[in-house]
């Protein structure tokens, strides 16, 4: 099995092509998870090439939601419009949890229209000194222009965290995303450096890539962290409960 990720504007389309068994699981997995990574405003994976071997793989769709149900909280729809492939899905009981449609241009339109943000806003930062204050201003015109004033202060404390890490250790262009969606505000900081950010335990154990407060800053405002590998680096995620 094979995946290509068409990144369309505003909804991702990631298709899967080839036989479908059970070791394909872990990569089905990391390709949805690295589309969600990116936070567009919905993900269509096309399903028309794909060859249903083993139908029980399909719950990797709804177990992926699942884990992914406060953030990015991105819709996901499925396109399956060969016979055999939506009999496996009912089958599996996928379709109980997960939307599905019969043709790729109905699910793009059910995943740009299904759950749209409130809010969704982006801004591109340069890793030098000044992209902290500047995430900080960010940050703070988005929670005025959606009436989050009570979230302000610990959304600030994140997304300062977040992109001064990134500025200083993966120096390289740094995209924030923020995105409004009901009860969350989600809060995405991506950079072109594999390393995964990690809470530092022990300020003098080398191999953490975020020093002093860092991520304990993070993890004690944030209602949930983490951090997803993407095709071209990562992306360090938080959720903040607004509701």
């Amino acid at each position: 099995m094979s995946g290509h990720i068409d990144r369309r504007d505003p909804v991702t389309v990631l298709a899967l092509s080839g036989p479908l068994r059970l070791l394909d699981v872990p990569v089905v997995r990391g390709l949805l998870l690295k589309c969600l990574a990116e936070c567009p405003a919905g993900v269509v994976v096309d399903l028309s090439a794909l060859t249903v071997v083993q139908p029980v793989v399909l719950m990797v769709f709804p177990a992926v939601l699942n884990r992914a149900a406060t953030w990015p909280a991105v819709p996901v729809v499925l396109a399956a419009p060969s016979e055999a492939t939506l009999a496996a899905l009912h089958r599996s009981s996928v379709t109980r949890t997960v939307p599905v449609r019969a043709t790729l241009d109905e699910a793009v339109e059910a995943a740009r229209t299904g759950s749209a943000p409130l809010g969704r806003l982006r801004i591109h930062l340069r890793p030098t000194d000044a992209a902290a204050a500047e995430a900080r201003r960010f940050m703070r015109d988005a929670c005025a222009a959606w009436s989050l004033e009570g979230v302000v202060d610990e959304a600030t404390v994140i997304v300062t965290e977040l992109v001064d890490n990134a500025a200083r250790h993966a120096r390289t262009e740094l995209v924030v995303t923020l995105a409004y969606r009901g009860i969350y505000l989600n809060i995405a900081v991506s950079d072109g450096a594999p390393e995964p950010a990690r809470k530092r335990t022990d300020a003098s154990a080398p191999g953490y890539s975020l020093p002093g407060k860092g991520l304990r800053l993070v993890d004690a405002f944030a209602t949930a962290w983490g951090t997803l590998p993407t095709e071209d680096g990562k992306t360090t995620w938080a959720t903040v409960r607004v509701g």
